[in-house]
């Protein structure tokens, strides 16, 4: 059988920008897009379905592949609101390329801060790069550092 190969061109329909990638532990090149989220696995291009989260004119300025398989993206929402969610895959089934994504709650200190980078550690702390300095969450606290 014949099997068609999607390139990333085709699946962007002609939208040029990529923001931001990472390589997930299995392998997989995740890019956000202008045309959104980008999956390559085993030398397939898809495009996942997003659940949970309307991305913005501007998207996402950050992209983070963790340990466990799940993602962090970073940016703005459908609102042009700052945010930061974290993302899962549901695995091979029912549909392997849905993501299903959870807004992370940030604390009233960090509300407006735009979140321009984020990384999580080996030790699981979420470090956070905004427009006014570093925040960082040890799984019970935040932290900010200017």
């Amino acid at each position: 059988s014949i099997h068609e190969y999607k390139t990333p061109e085709i699946l962007m329909g002609g939208k040029k920008s990529a923001f931001a990638s990472c390589i997930a532990p299995n392998g997989d090149l995740w890019m956000y897009t202008e045309a959104g989220l980008l999956r390559e696995r085993q030398r397939e291009w898809t495009l996942p379905s997003l659940e949970g989260l309307s991305i913005g004119h501007l998207g996402m300025m950050s992209i983070h592949c963790n340990r466990d398989g799940s993602l962090w993206l970073a940016g703005l929402d459908q609102n042009q609101e700052p945010g930061v969610w974290h993302l899962h895959t549901t695995g091979n089934h029912p549909n392997p390329d849905l993501v299903t994504a959870e807004r992370l709650v940030l604390p009233r200190f960090m509300r407006g801060f735009l979140v321009q980078t984020v990384v999580e550690d080996r030790r699981g702390w979420l470090w956070l790069g905004t427009d006014v300095g570093v925040a960082v969450w040890n799984g019970s606290a935040w932290r900010h550092f200017t």
